[in-house]
Order: C-alpha cells, then sequence, then structure tokens
C-alpha cells in the first residue's frame, strides 16, 4: 500500500517505515481532489456504494504532483536510524502540497475505523 494514501482527503496519516528504511531516493505522487461535493477519496472503490457514485458523476477535478526523486543523501540523511527524518520530510512536502494537517492515526487505525463503522463494506 503507498504511505499516507488512506484518508478522507481531509488529513495525511503517518507514513510507515517500509518505504524509507533503505535510504533510497522515493518518488512522490500526490493527488488532490478539488470537487466541493464529492472527494474521491472519501467513499471507498471496493464498495458497490463507492463505484455507483463514481459512476454517476461524469466529471472528477483534481492535480496530479508529480516530484523529481527525493533522495535522503541530498539532505544529509544516510544511516538506516535517520528513515524517520526522511519520512517527516517527505511527509511535510506532501502535507504542503495538499494544504492538509498531519494525523497520528495510521492505516491500521483507518482500517479498523471502517470495520466498525461498516460504511466502508466490502461487497
Amino acid at each position: 500500500m503507498p504511505e499516507g494514501c488512506y484518508t478522507n482527503g481531509s488529513c495525511l496519516l503517518k507514513f510507515k517505515k517500509g518505504a524509507f528504511l533503505p535510504m533510497k531516493p522515493i518518488k512522490m505522487i500526490c493527488f488532490k481532489y478539488l470537487d466541493e461535493r464529492y472527494n474521491l477519496s472519501n467513499i471507498g472503490l471496493r464498495s458497490l456504494f463507492g463505484r455507483l457514485i463514481v459512476a454517476c458523476q461524469p466529471k472528477r477535478n483534481w492535480k496530479i504532483y508529480e516530484f523529481d526523486a527525493f533522495d535522503p543523501a541530498k539532505i544529509g540523511l544516510t544511516k538506516e536510524e535517520d528513515w524517520e527524518q526522511f519520512a517527516a520530510k517527505a511527509h511535510k512536502i506532501m502535507r504542503t502540497v495538499l494544504e492538509v494537517p498531519s494525523s497520528d492515526l495510521t492505516f491500521k487505525d483507518q482500517k479498523e475505523y471502517e470495520a466498525l463503522s461498516g460504511f466502508f463494506y466490502d461487497w
């Protein structure tokens, strides 16, 4: 699962270490949904309801931000234990571009919420 991608569009979740631990350059791509009434990130496409909503909306507006490779060595981070600083810097860039706050929730927290709410229900 890509890092930081799974929210309702209102915040950016905490990053996992998987993409950052190797301390290799990463490619960041951000999708910013511009529709006020319907935000594609609000409804899971796994559900029949989510697919129906997407099919009923003929036009969706979003911006795609694609960044050059972000190399930790260029900002002085080379050791494996620097992964959290590397993740924090990438997170800040993405937060700034998307104009959303950070959240301390994790992907696991989001999945637990979905399971409890029943809204993101797999049909």
